[in-house]
């Protein structure tokens, strides 16, 4: 996305996968005669967990296992469909890259698939939080070169003090059960790019094909914002059309764009409007010069503009900075003549005035 996250290796919480891993490797030849036993399917540990009893009743992780097994062991020799299932929706990276075919829980046989997502979402929803998740989102909240969610640039994570931030499935659960409780494929997440605009996309998938997409943890993109078809709204003014392009005009942006609803949050949380955040940018543009004494013509003016957008490239990818720099570069290089005039002379009338 727009940044590179740290992986946090050395955490707790990267067991469960491991756990569940060992789990369909070693049920993966199974018999339809076998039952299921925790000591000859899981890790030691696991195995004393799921054995549990509360109340005199198996915990609820081993009644599902057990299901899962049992609806396992019947398929044959479809057996080996839920086997690459699992391995392929976890080779997370690959998925991102476009270098492993898209699998889903429709491609698995039928007879095991509410199995599969009842297992799976019970172990993201209550197994997980056993194995330190907390711990994990303060060592990764520490990691991180900022605070600044990487998917939007427009709002902040949560402090680790104040509360555990959202960790969003990448890859939806409801399409990769079988990496729901993968790390690689869980990443913090500001709460308005997570529950109210990606909920459960697809990166991957344009209901069409499957595409390259972004996996924060592995590169970022370098967006640029163009306007060239913008009419520039007066200062003191709503009556503008705003049109912006992303550039490189490549899948992995695009997707990015649509996933996120990027256009329509800029233009409508920052742009639009007389008490838009964009008018009162040109109120610190205005502030930006007031000291500068040449700026007598279009040139020069044009050149301040640019001049303070690229001040924003410094952490282009916090509070919006990305937006503020390239709409201020493009103001300098491409804005109307009437429109540039109209700033040089606010700032010179102002600077008869002082």
């Amino acid at each position: 996305m727009l940044q590179k996250y740290s992986f946090v290796r050395t955490q707790d919480v990267h067991k469960l996968q491991r756990e569940i891993s060992t789990f369909i490797h070693l049920i993966r030849h199974v018999k339809s005669t076998d039952v299921f036993d925790p000591d000859v399917y899981l890790n030691p540990d696991f195995a004393t967990k799921v054995k549990r009893r509360h109340k005199g009743a198996p915990v609820k992780i081993f009644t599902l296992l057990n299901d899962f097994f049992n609806k396992y062991k019947a398929l044959g020799v479809r057996k080996v469909k839920v086997f690459n299932a699992f391995v392929r929706m976890n080779d997370v990276q690959n998925l991102f890259d476009k270098r492993t075919v898209r699998i889903t829980i429709d491609n698995i046989p039928p007879q095991i698939q509410k199995e599969t997502l009842d297992l799976f979402y019970f172990l993201y929803e209550n197994t997980l939080t056993d194995y330190n998740i907390h711990k994990h989102y303060e060592d990764f909240y520490t990691a991180q070169g900022n605070n600044w969610c990487p998917f939007c640039g427009m709002e902040k994570l949560l402090h680790f003090t104040h509360q555990k931030q959202d960790y969003d499935h990448l890859l939806p659960k409801s399409k990769y059960p079988f990496a729901a409780i993968n790390m690689r494929n869980l990443a913090p997440m500001g709460h308005n790019c997570n529950s109210v605009y990606k909920k459960t996309k697809d990166l991957i998938w344009d209901d069409k094909k499957q595409i390259k997409a972004v996996n924060p943890y592995n590169k970022k993109i370098n967006v640029k914002l163009d306007f060239t078809n913008t009419t520039l709204p007066k200062r003191g003014d709503d009556k503008g059309v705003w049109d912006i392009k992303f550039l490189p005009d490549c899948d992995e942006v695009k997707r990015w764009k649509f996933v996120y609803c990027i256009s329509d949050r800029i233009v409508k949380d920052y742009l639009a409007g007389k008490a838009s955040d964009y008018q009162s940018w040109l109120d610190l543009y205005l502030g930006f010069v007031q000291s500068r004494t040449d700026l007598k013509t279009l040139k020069q003016v044009r050149t301040s503009f640019i001049d303070f957008g690229s001040q924003f490239d410094n952490h282009r990818y916090r509070e919006c900075n990305y937006l503020k720099a390239d709409l201020f570069k493009w103001i300098g290089s491409n804005a109307p003549d009437i429109f540039i005039k109209s700033f040089m002379d606010t700032i010179n009338n102002v600077k008869v005035k002082l």
